[in-house]
């Protein structure tokens, strides 16, 4: 594991299909786990998010608003993006919901290759093929967004702690 110690912030983009469910909320929970870190490490680590088909400038998916907040997370002012080459050269690691996103951006921007990795996958050894995708609620039940939820929290502790054993 590389380790990084700089004056410049660790950028993670979370990417998802349309960047209006999983992704915003992957990322702003990892930013809440950030700020509510007494680590100084914590406080040199951003998060965003984008989407590999992402429209520009649209909110998030309403029930995800209503569900990110009882995790206390507040979506109310995200705003799809595209991913694009720029974001991802910025970026120091990019964490896809799904094997197809990291795919389609490897296969559009061949550079970035050693930097992206679903979230799943990223600092395991070894997983199960059919493990690997965090399943997109958009349009399903609330047990759908329920069960997202739980898999992207406890991602994104696991994440988070090796984040910070990347950063000096």
């Amino acid at each position: 594991m590389s380790v990084r110690n700089s004056r410049k912030p660790y950028r993670v983009v979370i990417v998802c299909q349309a960047n209006i469910t999983r992704s915003p909320y992957l990322a702003a929970y990892l930013s809440s786990l950030a700020e509510a870190s007494s680590d100084p490490r914590a406080k040199k680590i951003e998060f965003s998010s984008a989407g590999v088909g992402a429209g520009e400038n649209i909110p998030a998916y309403p029930v995800m608003q209503l569900a990110a907040r009882a995790s206390d997370i507040s979506l109310h002012r995200h705003r799809s993006r595209p991913f694009n080459e720029e974001i991802g050269t910025e970026a120091d690691l990019i964490l896809t919901l799904e094997t197809s996103h990291k795919k389609h951006i490897e296969n559009e921007n061949p550079s970035l290759a050693k930097k992206v990795f679903s979230v799943r996958e990223f600092g395991r050894k070894q997983l199960g093929e059919e493990d690997i995708d965090i399943a997109d609620p958009t349009g399903g039940e609330v047990e759908e967004f329920a069960e997202f939820i739980s898999i992207a929290n406890a991602e994104a502790k696991r994440i988070f702690a090796l984040l910070l054993d990347r950063i000096r």
